[in-house]
């Protein structure tokens, strides 16, 4: 009995394996193990004080939920986060229709140690053999924890003829160490909806139409099942919503859960922060997994790392769930009103007050907070007309590591005043639909004075009324010597004071297309987009190296999948980032992409999918190869567009 419930916790440390790698969250016993130099090291954690303010957790779980009537089932009470010397063993729960084997349980105590942090764990287990076929029900359990008293949870079981259920391997006699090598003969057992599945938790089910909500995806499978090469089954579509790629925190994503009374481990897949685009219902499709799956053939983490090369896997999908989402249409909204859904704030600020005529000011509109931030149109600014306007210039930053979209935008203008005097920027108002209320809110950013001295206009000189200023032109004249070169040619013979004549002209000229250009792209949205879309490209290919040097894979893909995706959009004037791959790859052949480009494109962004969820991080090589062919199929893009006179 006491060796049942070592290897039962023995398995708890082992959590995903992939093709080359094994991912545990607590040290599982090795063979040098029964050395007294780990005795010492174990006692010396032991000695380690709590740590301040740790949670306590009390958990109950069985083994399985289904079983025989010739077989046993094994109960355990898991206390978390506490003293081993603040838990009072428990007694075991009573239960109809299956019976106790031993009264005294076995026990196991574990340590772990996740991002330098110490948790302990204490686990109680008892058997208990079924009595005759039916549901049986093990009543709760009470446990003191320091002078605190903690409840479990009551859990069914289900007793069928043992002829239903299959023969379960068990390791040879004799045989320890290698249990099960070169022993590959028998039924292998099916992947049940218990052993692996997906759980689906979205924030919200209803929802306002373009306010957010946030989806994660988890992955739950049962202690000592073993993972590898899972990858995304098929594209994933999220028709109907806008969609932003939340982060998930690597190190501290693996937990443990108990679900129904069995214990998983549970893995944070993906996070996705959803915008619906219209009303009505909707549906969020399933997420889809392929990957390989060993269940356990025997007890004991320690076997199963050691034979993962001789684990019999099987190929295996599992999907999520379908969510089912109701938009409601916003309510009659007000004419400021231009689609902004969320919790936002808004600064504006004037880089002086004081200026020159002619002098430019920086005037920056900050609009921050929850929800699409990258959608926000420009602020409504109307200007009096002795001030000039260019710009505004747009930037967003975005922060997708918490539970919702947040982020910053800003709209910089260049503002001239053209006269002296007191000027005002007027103030202007910002209209948002707030989920939380249900109703509009507004934003005022408040009138701003601009104190302006001189004039741009220069001042003509008073000319007398009676006569010709002759002396004047006469002083002119007499100037003119000045200008010679000793013994050279005069002044209108020489080509510099023609040229000298012209740059005025120039500069009001270039004044004049600048001008143009910058109101060009203030109306113009698809010359905007094609304007703005090499340098972004350029600085999302030039962060996807930083992030190759660092080994970031994940990180990597995402900058590649903006790079190629956002390219696209902004030459062509299309939303690509809403698009399943089917659309997106006839949008892009129906606007005159060829199909060579527009099926690479499409891989592109499927295989950046897949490596942002893959367990198994990118090699080198291949994050290497995959921002070469970005950088290829961004210039074949361009090419293609130029030569083809597409703006």
């Amino acid at each position: 009995m006491e060796d049942e419930g070592k290897t039962e916790s023995s398995r708890q440390g082992l959590v995903v394996m992939t093709e080359s790698t094994v991912v545990r969250m607590s040290a599982a016993p090795m063979p040098w193990e029964n050395t007294i130099v780990p005795a010492i090291v174990f006692v010396a954690f032991l000695l380690i004080p709590s740590a301040a303010g740790a949670q306590i957790r009390v958990a109950a779980s069985v083994d399985e939920k289904t079983i025989g009537t010739e077989e046993v089932v094994r109960y355990t009470i898991e206390v978390r986060g506490a003293p081993f010397s603040d838990v009072v063993t428990p007694s075991p729960p009573s239960s109809g229709r299956l019976s106790l084997v031993q009264r005294a349980p076995s026990t196991q105590q574990n340590i772990s140690i996740v991002n330098s942090d110490v948790e302990r764990s204490l686990s109680f287990t008892w058997q208990y053999r079924p009595t005759r076929e039916g549901k049986a029900t093990i009543g709760t359990a009470e446990i003191k924890v320091a002078n605190k008293t903690y409840r479990t949870e009551e859990i069914e079981v289900i007793v069928v003829p043992q002829s239903q259920r299959p023969d379960r391997a068990q390791s040879p006699s004799g045989r320890w160490l290698f249990p099960d090598a070169g022993d590959n003969t028998g039924e292998q057992p099916s992947v049940t909806q218990n052993d692996v599945f997906i759980r689906v938790a979205p924030t919200k089910k209803s929802v306002y139409q373009n306010e957010q909500l946030s989806v994660d995806y988890v992955l739950f499978f049962r202690d000592g099942v073993l993972l590898r090469n899972s990858r995304l089954a098929d594209s994933w579509d999220t028709g109907g919503f806008w969609r932003e790629d939340l982060e998930v925190e690597q190190r501290s994503n693996m937990r443990t859960e108990i679900v129904d009374g069995l214990r998983y481990n549970a893995v944070t897949l993906k996070r996705v922060a959803l915008f619906p685009t219209r009303s009505g219902d909707l549906t969020i499709e399933p997420l889809r997994i392929e990957t390989k799956v060993a269940l356990p053939r025997s007890s004991g983490a320690f076997r199963s790392l050691l034979l993962q090369n001789t684990a019999r896997f099987q190929s295996a999908t599992i999907s999520s769930p379908a969510v089912n989402v109701v938009a409601k249409p916003l309510p009659p909204s007000p004419a400021s009103f231009h689609g902004a859904v969320g919790a936002l704030s808004m600064q504006t600020s004037v880089s002086r007050t004081n200026v020159e005529a002619g002098e430019p000011i920086q005037f920056t509109v900050v609009i921050s907070g929850r929800g699409n931030i990258a959608t926000l149109p420009e602020p409504p600014l109307e200007l009096p007309p002795l001030i000039e306007r260019f710009g505004p210039e747009v930037s967003n930053s975005i922060d997708r590591s918490k539970q919702y979209v947040e982020g910053v935008k800003t709209f910089s203008y260049t503002l001239i005043p053209r006269s002296g005097g007191r000027h005002l920027i007027p103030s202007f108002a910002i209209t948002y639909f707030d989920p939380e209320i249900e109703d509009f809110s507004g934003l005022s950013s408040g009138a701003i004075a601009i104190n302006v001295t001189g004039s741009v206009t220069p001042a003509v000189a008073s000319l007398p009324a009676t006569r010709f200023p002759a002396n004047d032109v006469a002083d002119l004249r007499d100037e003119v010597d000045k200008w010679r070169r000793a013994g050279g040619d005069p002044l209108y013979r020489m080509r510099w004071p023609y040229a000298f004549l012209l740059l005025p002209i120039l500069a009001l000229s270039g004044l004049f297309l600048y001008r143009k250009r910058m109101e060009k792209i203030a109306t113009d949205e698809r010359y905007a987009r094609s304007r703005r879309a090499h340098p972004a490209a350029k600085k999302h290919l030039k962060d996807a190296e930083a992030l190759l040097k660092r080994g970031e894979g994940r990180a990597l893909y995402e900058e590649i999948f903006r790079a190629v995706l956002g390219f696209v959009g902004d030459r062509l004037n299309i939303a690509p980032h809403g698009m399943t791959s089917a659309q997106l790859g006839a949008t892009l052949r129906t606007l005159g992409i060829p199909d060579h480009l527009a099926d690479e494109i499409v891989d592109l962004a499927l295989e950046s999918d897949q490596a942002r969820f893959s367990p198994q991080p990118p090699s080198d090589e291949m994050m290497q190869d995959v921002i070469e062919r970005a950088a290829g199929l961004i210039a074949g893009v361009d090419e293609h567009i130029k030569s083809n006179g597409t703006v």
